[in-house]
C-alpha cells in the first residue's frame, strides 16, 4: 500500500476547518509506517490495529521459537528482533528452491504513544503484542509467553 501525504494550506481552508480535517486524517491513519528495517535482515510482515487505548500488533513468525524473539519498547518505538534457523534434517538435503527467509530479522515500529503495559504471546507462528496507552516514559522489555 502506498501512503500519500496530504498537505493543507491555511490560506485556502479556514483555521477551524483545517484542524477538523487534520483530526479526521489522523483518525484514518492511526500509525505511521515502520521507522526502519536493518539491512541484511529479513522483515516479518505485521498487522497493526487499535481498539480504544490499546494497540494490537500481529507479526508473522512461522518457525521461530519464543526464546529466539526479543521485544523491547523504548519511548514510542517498538523493536522486534530475533532469528529463524534453517531447519536441519537427518539426511543431508540439497535445496532445489528456498523461498522461506532464514537468519536474523528486525522490525522497528513507531507507536502513536508511549506504552507502559504490554504483553506478548506466540501461538501457531503468530506473535501477538498488546500495548496499553499510559503516560510513562520508561523502557519496557516484553517477555513472550
Amino acid at each position: 500500500m502506498t501512503m500519500i501525504k496530504i498537505h493543507f494550506e491555511k490560506k485556502i481552508i479556514p483555521n477551524p476547518m483545517y484542524k477538523a480535517m487534520q483530526r479526521l486524517i489522523e483518525g484514518l491513519v492511526p500509525l505511521p509506517p515502520p521507522v526502519a528495517a536493518m539491512p541484511g535482515r529479513w522483515i516479518p510482515p505485521v498487522n497493526i490495529s487499535r481498539i480504544g487505548d490499546e494497540i494490537i500488533i500481529a507479526v508473522e513468525l512461522a518457525g521461530v521459537k519464543k526464546e529466539d524473539i526479543s521485544i523491547v519498547v523504548e519511548g514510542q518505538v517498538l523493536h522486534i528482533s530475533g532469528v529463524r534457523h534453517v531447519p536441519t534434517s537427518k539426511n543431508s538435503a540439497c535445496y532445489l528452491l528456498m523461498e522461506i527467509e532464514h537468519g536474523p530479522f528486525e522490525r522497528l515500529i513507531k507507536l502513536p504513544f508511549t506504552p507502559s503495559k504490554a504483553k506478548a504471546s506466540l501461538e501457531k507462528g503468530l506473535l501477538t503484542i498488546n500495548l496499553k496507552d499510559e503516560k510513562k516514559d520508561l523502557p519496557v522489555k516484553i517477555e513472550v509467553k
